[in-house]
């Protein structure tokens, strides 16, 4: 019998995991292949063929490198599953008033301050980044607008993070996953793929990268962090998962 390994490619691109190589982008009509020859279909995302060399990063001949720390966290080469849609470490409200739900993530954020960038160039009262290719950038540029502008026009940031929260919310339902407060709060500090990584270690059906433990142990201070540091990914996710609800929780009433 010929082994499986199911690589969610959208999730790991999310993530951050794996990245286009020279400006390159998975065009998603067409079968993906590995260096040998292993095809990947479009809907599941199985390499048909022998597990994944654990000794060499995966790459992918239409122009994706997978990196090995998003192989790292698997046994085999197996990163499988996709997020539960009940997971109930992750119960919160079903929904939050829109303005309320502005206002929690904004006091989550930044107090509700307009800050300035801090070490690593996130800032505003929502603390979007506008590097090249940040989601920053791309929401001022739906917006028809400037970085600098918007620093100036503090308001705008509200008509951004709703622009965003709907891009969440997509991103949430393609996986059937709830689109609760703390849910979308996840993708908003860790992305989808980071998302649906915490999901699956909740269910017991995987782990973290390297990139999305190393984000989740950033959200801590630092004795805590280096308490955390050694701890199991579940351990790490579960503390994660109760700080921002019971932030969530403490924000909205």
């Amino acid at each position: 019998m010929i082994p499986k390994v199911n690589i969610h490619i959208q999730d790991l691109l999310d993530s951050g995991d794996i990245t286009p190589v020279d400006g390159g982008a998975i065009d998603m009509s067409k079968p993906l292949a590995d260096d040998s020859g292993n095809t990947i279909d479009n809907n599941s995302y199985k390499v048909e063929g022998g597990a994944v060399d654990q000794s060499k990063d995966v790459k992918l001949n239409n122009g994706v490198s997978v990196s090995q720390e998003a192989m790292d966290p698997w046994s085999n080469g197996q990163i499988t599953g996709s997020a539960s849609a009940t997971t109930p470490e992750i119960d919160t409200p079903v929904n939050l008033p829109k303005d309320k739900l502005l206002h929690t993530f904004a006091m989550i954020e930044s107090s509700g301050k307009n800050t300035g960038p801090n070490k690593n160039g996130y800032e505003g009262i929502y603390q979007f980044r506008y590097r090249k290719g940040d989601l920053g950038s791309k929401l001022a540029k739906k917006l028809g607008v400037t970085p600098d502008y918007i620093r100036k026009h503090p308001e705008l940031q509200n008509k951004m993070m709703e622009i965003a929260l709907e891009d969440y919310k997509k991103g949430l339902r393609r996986h059937k996953i709830p689109t609760t407060p703390l849910n979308l709060y996840m993708v908003h500090n860790q992305g989808l793929g980071g998302t649906l990584a915490i999901h699956r270690v909740l269910s017991g059906k995987g782990g973290l990268s390297h990139n999305i433990r190393r984000n989740i142990l950033n959200q801590f201070g630092a004795k805590e962090k280096a308490v955390l540091k050694n701890a199991s990914d579940k351990t790490l996710v579960k503390r994660y998962v109760n700080k921002f609800r019971n932030r969530i929780t403490k924000f909205s009433s």
